[in-house]
């Protein structure tokens, strides 16, 4: 069993004060992102936030990577991508099954030998791609209905509000990791870091000291949203 202790409210609010009056450091985020970030303290609900603590996402080239967890581990990966008239997204074929989007199509992913594309076309129809590469008719057909494949809940529908989400944040990356803390990190740009402290943190004692050290590095906007400029910027998957 994983060791973590959860900060009481004292000890909460003790922790979140002193660093209010011990982030000095002058090499935090400038002020035109320092501006972004109270814009989007205020646009995100608590709602939006928690979507946050199930899903991860980073851009991909023209598109966009999503990784739902649970229960500390990627349950379903999704190459999402929006054109004129369509969207898409490529998984690959163990996500086929996953616990949050079972397909209800039954493929044999054993014959299946690449990731997989799935498009939704302008009619509602879903496109299966005819580029797999596959042995004998795993795939016995091109289209079929939204319905046919996902039933009433299908990613579709939740990759596209989860895209509106960060487009409308114009947010670059969301990072959130349960075994190591509560904190939920949200980057405006490649170096810059919004960070979500939630009231009831929990913190795996391992990486309490990183923890301290990295929110004392930037600015506490309220008692909840810390921003920080990273030391060295992340590499990101490079956009076409």
């Amino acid at each position: 069993m994983k060791k973590t202790f959860k900060v009481s409210n004292l000890f909460f609010v003790t922790f979140i004060m002193s660093l209010i009056f011990s982030c000095n450091n002058s090499k935090y985020s400038d002020a035109k992102i320092e501006s972004k970030a109270r814009n989007i303290v205020k646009e995100l609900s608590q709602e939006d936030i928690n979507v946050f603590k199930n899903w991860k996402f980073e851009y991909h080239g023209k598109g966009e990577i999503w990784r739902k967890i649970k229960n500390n581990r990627v349950d379903f990966r999704a190459y999402y991508y929006k054109e004129n008239d369509s969207t898409s997204f490529m998984i690959y074929p163990k996500h086929l099954k996953s616990t949050e989007y079972p397909i209800l199509v039954d493929f044999d992913t054993s014959k299946i030998k690449s990731n997989i594309w799935l498009t939704k076309l302008k009619n509602g129809q879903i496109r299966i791609s005819p580029s797999f590469k596959i042995i004998g008719d795993s795939i016995r057909r091109e289209k079929y209905l939204e319905t046919e494949i996902y039933g009433n809940k299908n990613p579709f529908n939740d990759l596209q509000k989860l895209s509106s989400l960060i487009n409308k944040c114009g947010i670059v990356s969301v990072s959130h990791n349960e075994y190591v803390g509560g904190f939920i990190q949200f980057y405006l740009t490649y170096e810059d870091v919004l960070t979500f402290v939630p009231d009831n943190l929990i913190i795996n004692p391992i990486y309490g000291n990183v923890w301290k050290d990295n929110i004392e590095s930037g600015v506490m906007i309220n008692k909840n949203w810390n921003l920080r400029k990273l030391e060295q910027p992340i590499h990101p998957i490079q956009r076409k």
